[in-house]
C-alpha cells in the first residue's frame, strides 16, 4: 500500500529546507564558535596509509553545538601505566550546509574528516575527530541535515602548527617552569652571564667550583639593567636566597649575591642561542679527545700483546 501523500513529507523539498533552516538557527543560537583545522599530510606512508609528519596551517571558523552540555565525556583523568592521562571526549553537532559553506567549498572535503582538529577558544582545548556519524538524527523528513562529530582531546606528537592563531600555535612551544632570580652585589661581574651556560650555587660558599655545587641550572635570559637572571632546567634542590648565598656562571665566572627568586611558567625556547665565546668550543674540541681510549690491550695475552 502506498503512503498517504497528504501526510508523508519524505520527498518534500520545502519541508526539508524548513527543517534545515531551523536546525542552523538553533545551532547559531545555542552553539559556540570553534575553529576547524584540516590536517595536511607532509610525508604520507603509502604502505600503512598513515602520515609520518603532518601539519596544520589553516583554520576555518564555524559554529557547532556541544552535545555534552553537562561536561566532558570519556574516561576523564585517569592514572595510567605511564602517569596521569586526560581522556576527555566531546560530541559536537554541525549543520551540513554550514560546513560546506565555511569549509567544504574551500577545502577538498565532503564532510568533517577523521584526524582533523577542532579548537575551542573558550577553554583553549584542541580535540581530534575520531568518528563522524552522518545519520544522526536519522533522515528527518527524508534528509539528513547535520553531522554528529565524536572527538577526543588531542595528543601532541610533533605536528607543525602555523595557523596564525595564538592558541593552536602554542603546541609548537615548550612550556617549562623557570626561576626569575634577582641578584644584587657583584662578587665578580665578569662579562655577565652567558645564555645557555650552566650556573650553580654552592650553599654559602663564594668562589666555589662546579664540583662543590648544590644546585645547578641553565641560563635562558640575563638582564643587567634589572639584575634579573632567568634560569631553567634546575636541579632537584632549589636555589637558596640569602645574604651569604651567591650564584655563579661556569663559563663566564660571573658571580652575584642572590636576593630573590620567583617561580614562573613561561615558554622556554627549544634551543637557547648561546653567546658563549668560541674559545670554549675549541677547549671542548681538545678535551673530547681524551674521553675515548683507543689504546688496545688483550686481557687474555698475559701482557704479551
Amino acid at each position: 500500500m502506498a503512503t498517504n501523500p497528504y501526510f508523508n513529507f519524505k520527498s518534500s523539498a520545502p519541508e526539508q529546507n524548513l527543517i534545515e533552516d531551523l536546525t542552523i538557527e538553533a545551532i547559531k543560537t545555542m552553539g559556540m564558535d570553534v575553529l576547524y583545522l584540516p590536517r595536511e599530510y607532509v610525508k604520507k606512508d603509502l604502505l600503512f596509509g598513515e602520515d609520518v609528519l603532518s601539519q596544520f596551517e589553516k583554520t576555518y571558523e564555524i559554529e557547532m553545538y556541544l552535545q555534552s552540555v553537562d561536561g566532558f565525556q570519556g574516561e576523564g583523568d585517569i592514572l595510567a601505566k605511564y602517569g596521569l592521562e586526560v581522556r576527555d571526549k566531546v560530541e559536537l553537532v554541525v549543520a551540513r550546509r554550514r560546513f560546506m559553506d565555511e569549509v567544504g567549498n574551500l577545502e577538498p572535503l565532503a564532510r568533517p574528516r577523521e584526524g582533523d582538529l577542532i579548537y575551542f577558544p573558550l577553554g583553549n582545548y584542541l580535540f581530534e575527530i575520531n568518528f563522524v556519524e552522518h545519520e544522526n538524527p536519522f533522515y528527518q523528513l527524508g534528509k539528513n541535515q547535520t553531522y554528529l562529530i565524536q572527538a577526543e582531546l588531542f595528543t601532541y606528537s610533533l605536528e607543525k602548527f602555523q595557523t596564525g592563531v595564538c592558541g593552536p600555535d602554542e603546541m609548537n612551544q615548550t612550556k617549562e617552569y623557570a626561576r626569575e632570580l634577582t641578584v644584587s652585589t657583584a662578587i665578580n661581574s665578569g662579562p655577565g652571564f652567558y645564555l645557555g651556560e650552566t650556573v650553580f650555587q654552592a650553599d654559602g660558599i663564594t668562589g666555589a667550583t662546579l664540583g662543590q655545587a648544590t644546585t645547578t641550572g641553565t641560563v635562558i635570559d640575563w638582564t643587567l639593567a634589572t639584575n634579573t637572571l632567568t634560569v631553567s632546567s634546575i636541579s632537584r634542590v632549589p636555589f637558596v636566597v640569602g645574604a651569604t648565598q651567591s650564584i655563579q656562571g661556569e663559563k663566564s665566572g660571573t658571580e652575584y649575591y642572590l636576593t630573590g627568586s620567583t617561580l614562573t611558567d613561561l615558554v622556554v625556547p627549544e634551543n637557547v642561542v648561546s653567546n658563549i665565546p668560541d674559545g670554549d668550543a675549541n677547549t671542548f674540541g681538545i678535551e673530547k679527545q681524551t674521553i675515548l681510549d683507543f689504546s688496545e690491550t688483550d686481557p687474555f695475552s698475559e701482557g704479551n700483546y
